[in-house]
This record gives structure tokens, sequence and C-alpha cells, in this order.
């Protein structure tokens, strides 16, 4: 655990894959990462979650981001609610 504090390779893949998510989340064009999407501050963890919101669309929402970060890469997930009923 200790390899991920103070680590800025580590902080900016999770950035930058948290954003990922929320750019497919919003599924809309013409985004700017650093304009338009907002990651808050977080302590980094071998796993948890990352608190972030969008400026692009009417929405704005907001996302809780989940994630884990292994040796090689990191993993970033957003549970959402299906849009469809069974």
């Amino acid at each position: 655990l200790s390899i991920y504090f103070n680590n800025d390779i580590w902080s900016l893949l999770l950035h930058w894959s948290a954003k990922e998510v929320m750019f497919k989340c919003i599924d809309t064009n013409a985004v700017d990462f650093r304009k338009h999407l907002r990651i808050y501050p977080f302590q980094i963890q071998e796993q948890g979650t990352i608190q972030a919101k969008e400026y692009r669309t009417v929405k704005q929402q907001d996302f809780l981001i989940h994630y884990i970060i292994y040796p090689r890469f990191v993993m970033t997930w957003q549970i959402t609610e299906s849009p469809f009923s069974i």
C-alpha cells in the first residue's frame, strides 16, 4: 500500500481513468476533461471510491466511482440503475 502514497503517477492514472468512466456515462460529445469533469479530493488506497461531478450536461450528474489498484493498472467503474425493466 505504501507505494501508492505520494506517487503522482497513480494519482494521475486514477484521475484519468475516473474521468473516462464519467465520459462514457454521460454519453455526449465535445467534452473537455479539464473543464467539464471534476474529481473531488480523495486519499489513494488500494481500493476505494472517488466522488466526482460532470458539468457538461443539463443534469450535471454526481458520480461515485469505484476503483482498485493492481500492480500494473487501475480498474475504475460506476454502478448505475438500469434504464431497462424486466
